[in-house]
């Protein structure tokens, strides 16, 4: 599914490259570029989910107009459906968890992370409805986390963010790891993995989480979300080399972005909105949906590192594999 829209400036739909890059936490500026050059139509992959709400946002407030993008926004299902558009340049940004992003630069995959979505809570919320919770069916007899023992679990993506969150708390809790089977489901079909009784567990985000709540259907146990205190979770990333032959593209995307993220950090109601527009639901689920930490500030290699430290002790790469996160985070200096 497509959304688009038509972003022109006033000066013949001319962008001034001179972008400057907003700093939504002290208001600093980063000169972008000088001179002016005719912005190129993109497209920008997100889930419809939580985690994609700051480009949403961007595109229905009109900020990506502002700084003079034509953008189309495709809605994705998984992040592998992301990578096979960027890798056939049917899109030029694509959202990511940071782990995927990694291990897809250590498969030689020629991305590199552009512009930040996400990022983890502070720490593990006591209420098990997060923005990404582990959910049972509401008539299972799994009350607990150790309950999950000798089970299967469903998640959206094997060695991703979800997972490595459930696999750390449940370590965390005392549970037998090795004990559990963990099964690579599409999120969408993660409720009915459960109630179904093909998985007895799966973890999951909002909207579905929220919308499965209100229908009565599950019940989470465990909010996962802010295992790792802090993290960046999503992003955007784009091909290599196509970012280092457009910075200013890529700065006004990660711009537009970050004034949206401060917005939807500050206004509950905004948020909401965007939401019902976005994700197609309706004003109870909207109202109850959990959200995350939207970044406010460009993604640096320090705040990537415990990202990769934690793939590292958890044996999803090894140090030997783990590329220069220079070449891996966008940098237009």
């Amino acid at each position: 599914m497509k959304m688009n829209k038509k972003a022109t400036l006033k000066l013949g739909g001319l962008l001034t490259v001179g972008l400057l890059l907003l700093s939504a936490c002290g208001g600093s500026e980063t000169e972008a570029g000088t001179g002016s050059e005719e912005m190129p139509s993109i497209t920008i992959a997100v889930t419809p989910s939580v985690n994609g709400l700051g480009v949403a946002t961007a595109y229905q407030e009109g900020l990506f107009e502002e700084a003079g993008l034509d953008v189309t926004i495709e809605k994705i299902t998984s992040g592998t459906e992301g990578a096979a558009l960027l890798a056939g340049g049917d899109a030029q940004f694509a959202q990511f968890s940071m782990d995927n992003a990694i291990n897809s630069v250590i498969e030689g995959h020629n991305n590199v992370i552009t512009v930040p979505l996400a990022g983890q809570s502070p720490e593990r919320g006591e209420d098990p409805h997060g923005f990404g919770s582990i959910i049972v069916d509401i008539d299972s007899d799994i009350q607990s986390l150790k309950d999950l023992e000798g089970e299967r679990i469903g998640t959206s993506v094997l060695g991703g963010e979800a997972y490595l969150n459930a696999y750390q708390t449940l370590e965390e809790e005392g549970v037998d790891i090795s004990t559990i089977e963990w099964i690579q489901i599409p999120g969408p079909q993660h409720v009915s993995a459960v109630l179904q009784g093909q998985v007895a567990a799966a973890i999951t985000p909002e909207p579905n989480l929220s919308i499965a709540v209100l229908e009565g259907t599950i019940a989470p146990i465990a909010d996962v979300t802010g295992a790792l205190p802090n993290a960046p979770s999503f992003g955007l990333a784009s091909d290599s080399d196509w970012a280092s032959a457009n910075p200013q593209i890529v700065l006004a995307v990660l711009n537009s972005v970050l004034k949206a993220n401060a917005m939807l950090n500050s206004d509950r109601e905004l948020a909401e909105e965007a939401m019902k527009e976005y994700m197609i639901i309706d004003d109870e689920v909207a109202e109850m949906v959990r959200l995350p930490v939207f970044p406010v500030e460009e993604l640096t290699v320090t705040q990537l590192e415990p990202v990769v430290d934690r793939l590292i002790n958890f044996d999803q790469i090894s140090e030997a594999d783990v590329p220069n996160l220079e070449d891996v985070v966008f940098s237009a200096e």
